[in-house]
């Protein structure tokens, strides 16, 4: 189902981590999808920007970090990767809001985990090896 194994799935980092912030953050946009849609479409638009850049670069910030436990990377490595991902899917997600929220693609999820999955090792190896 997944590309990689389970340890290295970005789309599985929730079974990983057990961290539920996920769940809640992506319940709270649906649960209020035309609250978000209005605020979104207004001159407050920052309001969400902040909210998902802020919850999603935690999110991937822990997985990272996860990730990257057994490597020497410095913390300008760990952040540069970590805003790397987080930038993707906040473009995804907020693009997905500015469409209008239509019904969930769960290939999307499964793209972006793919992408994680073939891209991650090279991203810790090149900055590994630039220490």
């Amino acid at each position: 189902m997944w590309s990689g194994n389970i340890r290295s799935s970005f789309y599985c980092w929730r079974i990983i981590s057990g961290d539920e912030t996920y769940s809640k953050a992506a319940s709270v946009i649906i649960e209020y999808r035309a609250a978000v849609i209005h605020v979104y479409n207004s001159r407050n638009r920052d309001i969400i920007e902040k909210y998902l850049h802020n919850t999603i670069e935690y999110l991937v910030g822990l997985f990272v970090k996860k990730y990257s436990k057994d490597h020497k990377l410095t913390e300008d490595d760990r952040e540069y990767i970590t805003c790397f991902y987080s930038y993707s899917i906040v473009g995804i997600v907020s693009r997905w809001i500015g469409d209008g929220m239509p019904p969930y693609d769960k290939d999307l999820i499964k793209r972006f985990s793919e992408s994680f999955d073939a891209t991650i090792d090279i991203m810790i190896n090149l900055c590994e090896a630039n220490n």
